[in-house]
């Protein structure tokens, strides 16, 4: 039995950044329950966070998050709060990171039907009651951001509730609302 991935071409990479980080958060919830504490919040930067339980000193029902307009990163404008409760969120752009191709920046995240860096500039947003999900989720909302009705219609199998924004249009899933 072997225990690794063989590439095929030299000079590819496996990059687990897509789900490194939820699957990191979901491990710390785990860890937190078995330490039986019902009430924290995880916060992994601007892309992914989990609200366990709710905040100990307040009446609500869960924990507040604001999210950033990553599409336009410079102004550090809200776009508008949500409540996390046994969630985690998870926010991507395609203007967030960036790489070096042929002396250009470009998008990280990367067309599996082209190899190339996905040209729309948008912004993705997931709740799920599992990270690794929620942060895994939101890539393929931008590839294929194009097919909402197919984006929105993964997320409703996988019972999480997503967003869509590119600068002209707010999309969401039917759920959205509902769940956040």
């Amino acid at each position: 039995k072997k225990n690794f991935i063989e590439l095929p071409l030299k000079g590819q990479k496996l990059d687990l950044g897509g789900i490194g980080k939820g699957y990191a958060v979901d491990q710390i919830v785990k860890i937190l329950k078995e330490q039986h504490i019902q009430n924290a919040f995880i916060n992994f930067g601007e892309s992914l966070c989990y609200g366990m339980g709710k905040k100990i000193d307040s009446d609500t029902h869960g924990w507040q998050v604001a999210i950033l307009d990553m599409l336009n990163l410079e102004e550090e404008e809200i776009l508008g709060t949500l409540w996390l409760q046994d969630e985690a969120l998870s926010i991507s752009a395609t203007n967030s990171q960036k790489f070096t191709k042929n002396g250009k920046k470009v998008n990280h995240i990367l067309d599996p039907r082209t190899g190339e860096p996905v040209q729309s500039k948008i912004m993705t947003i997931v709740v799920s009651k599992n990270a690794t999900q929620a942060d895994a989720l939101t890539k393929p909302m931008i590839i294929f951001n194009k097919d909402r009705e197919k984006v929105f219609a993964v997320l409703a199998e996988f019972h999480a509730a997503g967003a869509m924004i590119d600068s002209q249009h707010i999309m969401v899933s039917d759920n959205f609302l509902q769940e956040t």
